[in-house]
């Protein structure tokens, strides 16, 4: 490779041989979103594990979590910063009692809640 800056051009880098592992394709992800979107989990009602799909942006900072019906933070799903994507994430509840709960979802100034229902 070399570089341009207006219309002169740099030296040519030197060759190296290098060989990649985990190349990924924007086939898997062919669409990058238009705005946030967060889903009803699947299944729902569930019975110990569910899946939460969401979709980011912009790059912003992600945070996924799981409160009790009194307001109580029973899970961090994710707390991360977070390219634009389709993401998914499990939940598995088996260490919680049975009932509804709320998952919330924050992401820039996105925020959105969503209900699931646990049965056990």
């Amino acid at each position: 490779v070399r570089g341009k800056n207006g219309t002169v051009y740099g030296p040519w880098s030197p060759t190296w041989d290098f060989m990649t592992e985990g190349v990924t394709s924007m086939e898997d992800n062919p669409e990058v979103p238009t705005q946030f979107t967060l889903y009803q989990n699947y299944p729902n009602p569930f019975n110990p594990a569910t899946s939460i799909k969401y979709k980011v942006a912009s790059i912003t900072n992600v945070k996924l979590a799981v409160y009790d019906v009194l307001g109580r933070e029973v899970a961090t799903l994710v707390d991360e910063i977070k390219p634009p994507g389709t993401y998914e994430v499990s939940f598995d509840a088996s260490r919680l009692s049975a009932g509804m709960y709320v998952y919330t979802i924050r992401a820039g100034k996105f925020s959105e809640t969503r209900k699931m229902l646990l049965l056990k």
